[in-house]
């Protein structure tokens, strides 16, 4: 840690003798000579008692009356860049702002006698100052959420003090507890942290899908943790597929045709379902025949498939004969194909740098729309249609088709369950040491969405009299099942890029593997179905 040259005056009153102590801090040593503090016993003469409550630190640190022990701390030759665990001699307002859950940020001065009482408060003066954070561990968690990014990049936070005497126990954790989306956030970090001797408790995830992660680090170097004990909650289950309730629409009757000598030739019109592309819509009715020519055939319903053919308008000469019963009738349209299926999803999830996401079942495809039945065969005119009728005379005109049923909408994929993990890194370089991580269940995986029946196809309508019907529309496609969301992993460690450093410590997690969702038809098994969550104590995410 860096620290200015700084220069402190003590006054030490000592009977009627008053005597005047420096201390410099310099490249990471001080030697503090605070009036009115006591010093730790340590082999020196001690301070008498000073008026008040509080008492002047000896000269060789020995304890004052009414003291903080440690305050002898920082003293000459005390190596600043050591951590508490390595040295006491750091435990001094030289080096670092004091946190406890009994703190004020209002009245506190981030020292050990005038703690501060977030870190937040904590971590912005210890940036400002060039200084850690040291937390006290004996009077209750902390609840809160820790963030150290590019604005506090270096602040590094050690907890294990008595939030009495500050002195350092081995052994001992400040608790942090905290949200379910991370309680300690390390974010672009380039000079790094350290974080040492913290029981980080996030809590169960609520929000559909979402994971539980204890510590999530992303884009950042030169990252250490130490002697965590770090606890993922449980994620959230994911939620089911959307399901477009009802049934899709239904086609549109065909048009009637025209008696002859009606005035009007042509025959019944084209009837369009309205389903988007590619429409489906019944094929015109034949024009009627005009004096002496022939009669016309009706139009193919669309769109264009193996059926819906118009039926041909009379003609004498064809082999066989003509009739509306043989070949002037419009043929009945084809059936909409069934959307496919949405696969069920087996993947972990995705890791970022903000954290961990699930991943869902596919969609179902939607149904085709149904094809529509071809228009019908029209009449030859007639010889006269009489003195009041047409001239030249009219045939009959043959009836429209009906159009086909709209396909139906797929099923939406289920959403993946939440995740459990202990710690997450994303491009980063971290060292973890002496940590014990546990992931707890991940969440069930969301069931698919239901795919929505096709609509009924219409029928066809009459020709006029003598001319053929329209043939009736088909009946659209059924939408796909939606395809499972997968089961939330349990990971103990997650990470992305640069695998972490790992020495020592344990990982656990959960026994069983979160289910994953079942497709939109209820099934639990086949491609549509989700797959369980991931048990892995690390996982490399791609």
């Amino acid at each position: 840690m860096r620290f200015e040259a700084r220069v402190a005056l003590g006054v030490l009153l000592t009977g009627s003798v008053v005597m005047l102590a420096c201390g410099s801090k310099r490249d990471g040593e001080y030697s503090p000579n605070n009036p009115g503090v006591g010093g730790s016993s340590g082999g020196g003469t001690g301070g008498q008692s000073g008026t008040g409550s509080t008492g002047n630190g000896g000269s060789g640190n020995g304890s004052g009356t009414g003291g903080l022990s440690n305050f002898g701390g920082g003293g000459p030759g005390c190596d600043g860049k050591k951590t508490p665990f390595e040295d006491a001699c750091v435990i001094h307002e030289s080096f670092a702002v004091f946190v406890s859950p009994k703190g004020d940020d209002l009245y506190g001065d981030g020292s050990r006698a005038k703690p501060y009482k977030t870190f937040d408060q904590a971590i912005s003066t210890a940036a400002l100052d060039d200084k850690r954070v040291y937390a006290c561990a004996t009077a209750g968690a902390f609840d809160t959420q820790i963030t150290i990014d590019s604005n506090s990049d270096g602040v590094e936070l050690y907890g294990g003090f008595d939030c009495a005497t500050w002195d350092y126990a081995k052994g001992t954790r400040t608790l942090l507890t905290g949200p379910s989306s991370g309680v300690i956030e390390l974010a672009d970090l380039i000079t790094g942290t350290r974080i040492e001797d913290f029981e980080i408790t996030a809590g169960a995830a609520t929000s559909p899908g979402t994971a539980s992660i204890g510590v999530v680090v992303g884009g950042s170097k030169n990252v250490r943790l130490a002697r965590l004990k770090v606890t993922a909650g449980t994620g959230a289950n994911g939620v089911a597929g959307y399901s477009t309730p009802g049934v899709a629409d239904a086609g549109k009757s065909g048009n009637p045709g025209k008696n002859a000598c009606s005035k009007d030739a042509l025959g019944g019109a084209e009837t369009v379902t309205g389903c988007g592309f590619p429409e489906s819509k019944g094929g015109f009715g034949g024009v009627a025949g005009v004096g002496v020519g022939s009669a016309g055939s009706g139009t193919d319903g669309a769109p264009s498939m193996a059926g819906g053919l118009g039926g041909l308008g009379q003609n004498d000469a064809l082999p066989g004969g003509w009739s509306c019963a043989t070949v002037g009738k419009g043929a009945n349209g084809a059936a909409g194909a069934n959307g496919d299926d949405g696969e069920g999803s087996t993947s972990a999830g995705m890791l970022s740098s903000g954290g961990w996401s699930s991943s869902s079942g596919g969609y179902g495809q939607n149904g085709g729309n149904g094809q529509g039945g071809g228009g019908g065969g029209s009449l030859k005119a007639p010889s006269s249609c009489g003195p009041t009728g047409p001239n030249p005379p009219i045939g009959a005109s043959g009836g429209g088709g009906g159009s086909g049923g709209c396909g139906g909408i797929g099923g939406e994929g289920g959403k993946g369950g939440g995740a459990s993990i202990a710690i997450t890194v994303h491009q980063s370089g971290v060292t973890i040491t002496d940590c014990d991580l546990f992931a707890k269940a991940g969440g069930k995986g969301g069931n698919g969405g239901k795919g929505q029946p096709g609509g009924n196809g219409a029928p066809g309508a009459a020709g006029g009299t003598g001319a053929c019907a329209g043939g009736a529309g088909a009946k659209g496609g059924n939408g796909g099942q939606g395809g499972g969301g997968a089961g939330g992993p349990s990971i103990g460690l997650a990470f992305k890029g640069d695998k972490p450093t790992v020495t020592g410590g344990s990982i656990q997690i959960a026994s069983s593997a979160a289910p994953g969702g079942a497709d939109g038809a209820g099934q639990s098994t086949g491609a549509g179905a989700g797959g369980a969550g991931l048990l892995a104590k690390e996982h490399e995410f791609n």
